[in-house]
């Protein structure tokens, strides 16, 4: 299990609702999942995840073998928390999608989208609203348009 959890912001990458899933069942169009993209002008919200166990950073690895792994310069990460200034030791990592095109008709998956608002809702308001305002599905529009 990860050592702590903290709600960041990341500049320079893009979070979409566009990537056609690899085992997640949809329905009709309603089959997208996240990914997250290089994006240097854009931002995200996430969690920065600790992790020391190397096992733990193995497994990890492994599962997210269908992503990109990047290192994410310490600059770039912004804690909401303003005690903190920056991550205290070690790698910061994100795993990014394969830039490819899709369809721009393609939606995200319902049941994946409740589980994301869900779990975003988690981590409080503030977490929640940005989630929603960082978070693209198709043709550039924000989740938080698209849920209304």
């Amino acid at each position: 299990q990860p050592q702590e959890m903290t709600p960041v912001r990341v500049a320079g990458f893009q979070r979409w609702f566009n990537k056609p899933p690899t085992w997640r069942k949809g329905m009709g169009n309603q089959i997208t999942v996240l990914q997250a993209l290089p994006a240097p002008s854009h931002h995200l919200n996430a969690l920065l995840v600790s992790v020391t166990d190397p096992e733990i950073l193995w497994n990890l690895r492994r599962r997210e073998r269908g992503y990109f792994q990047h290192r994410v310069p310490p600059e770039a990460i912004t804690f909401d928390d303003p005690a903190r200034s920056s991550p205290k030791r070690g790698s910061i990592l994100i795993y990014t999608g394969k830039p490819s095109p899709h369809p721009a008709e393609i939606l995200p998956n319902p049941d994946y989208l409740a589980l994301c608002l869900a779990g975003a809702s988690h981590w409080g308001k503030t977490f929640y609203q940005a989630f929603l305002q960082t978070t693209f599905v198709h043709h550039g529009q924000t989740l938080a348009h698209y849920t209304g």
